[in-house]
């Protein structure tokens, strides 16, 4: 089986703000909640996800692997692996860890 890894949250935080000088000004820019970018790099959130891809100028699927089908469909639900991990966990994901977070391994 591969293993699908998503962009790291940081790597994505760090092309944002490169762009815009920092999270807070690509949410006004892009009319997102505040803090709710930081939140939508580490766990589904569509609006942040749409937003992302947008500044980016890539493909959510291509971004966030885990969280659509091969056909760039987005997962709804969204399997229950994606909210994982928890602030403090190792990125990516150990197999225990995702065994234990409902996604198999």
């Amino acid at each position: 089986m591969t293993v699908v890894r998503d962009s790291h949250p940081e790597d994505l935080k760090a092309e944002l703000r490169k762009k815009f000088g920092s999270l807070q000004h690509f949410e006004t820019e892009y009319g997102l909640r505040p803090n709710s970018a930081a939140a939508g790099l580490r766990r589904p959130y569509e609006q942040v996800e749409r937003a992302v891809a947008e500044a980016l100028d890539r493909p959510a699927s291509q971004i966030w692997p885990s969280r659509y089908a091969e056909d760039g469909e987005r997962f709804s639900p969204q399997p229950t692996r994606n909210y994982a991990p928890a602030r403090g966990k190792a990125w990516p994901m150990t197999p225990q860890a995702a065994a234990w977070a409902g996604g198999g391994a």
